[in-house]
């Protein structure tokens, strides 16, 4: 069973875009994931730049 209480001190804050519009921040990769039914692996992919979109959004990290 997954954790999710369990606080990562060295995630990074996520952000779900959609046509240059800011739609959610995350607390981490994972929570996104559950959130939006979207793999937690494609959602890292586009943010390290390797994807460009996953299930229809743009994912960055938050500086």
């Amino acid at each position: 069973y997954k954790i999710l209480n369990y606080k990562n001190p060295r995630a990074k804050k996520v952000l779900q875009i959609k046509n240059n519009d800011i739609i959610a921040e995350f607390e981490n990769c994972l929570i996104a994931s559950l959130a939006t039914n979207t793999s937690r692996s494609n959602i890292s992919s586009c943010c390290h730049n390797k994807r460009k979109t996953a299930n229809g959004y743009v994912w960055i990290f938050k500086n």
